[in-house]
């Protein structure tokens, strides 16, 4: 049978039906793929940014105090 381009661009369902990951989200096996793909890429973000800020944000912020501290005239 012919069944024209809906043959190629139809879906086949093989194993169980995918779900949102709001719907399930301790199962990321029964995510959609791209549903993975998206909380997979935020994660590892969130990770690496989360990780830079720890080991280099902190030495940023005694800086700038001691700056201040040392601009403020002493009242006595």
């Amino acid at each position: 049978m012919n069944h024209g381009l809906a043959h190629y661009f139809s879906t086949d369902h093989h194993g169980p039906p995918k779900v949102n990951c709001w719907q399930d989200p301790l199962s990321p096996s029964k995510w959609k793929e791209e549903h993975f793909v998206i909380v997979s890429l935020t994660g590892w973000g969130l990770l690496i940014f989360g990780g830079y800020k720890f080991f280099t944000g902190g030495k940023k912020d005694k800086k700038e105090e001691t700056l201040y501290n040392t601009t403020m005239p002493v009242l006595h």
